[in-house]
């Protein structure tokens, strides 16, 4: 069996690109992605100044044919957490959940988008 994957699709500027491994698409481009997906590209949803992080757990579900490409970083303000830098060598697919306790007790105020 011969499988061809699309490294960035849908982006239409980077689909098939080297850029695509593991850097940040940009404003614009997550916008033009959200489009061809059919979602609302201005959705966005506020969360009060007031709320506050208690204890977090992400779930990474990535389906992925080769995880060693693959840097995952979970951003919030000035806090950057890596959740996966390029382990599993030419391992598939992702299916873990890890806590996060970096964010602890930080404002979860601001503008959030998917």
């Amino acid at each position: 069996m011969i499988l061809r994957s699309h490294i960035g699709w849908p982006s239409p500027k980077y689909t098939d690109t080297a850029f695509a491994h593991g850097n940040a698409l940009g404003e614009d481009e997550v916008r033009a992605v959200k489009e061809i997906l059919g979602l609302d590209a201005d959705e966005h949803f506020q969360v009060p100044d007031d709320v506050r992080v208690g204890s977090l757990e992400v779930t990474l579900d990535v389906s992925h044919t080769w995880i060693g490409d693959l840097k995952i970083d979970l951003t919030h303000g000035s806090v950057v957490k890596n959740l996966w830098n390029r382990a599993g060598g030419h391992g598939h697919d992702i299916r873990v959940t890890l806590p996060v306790s970096e964010f602890d007790g930080a404002s979860a105020s601001g503008a959030w988008s998917r």
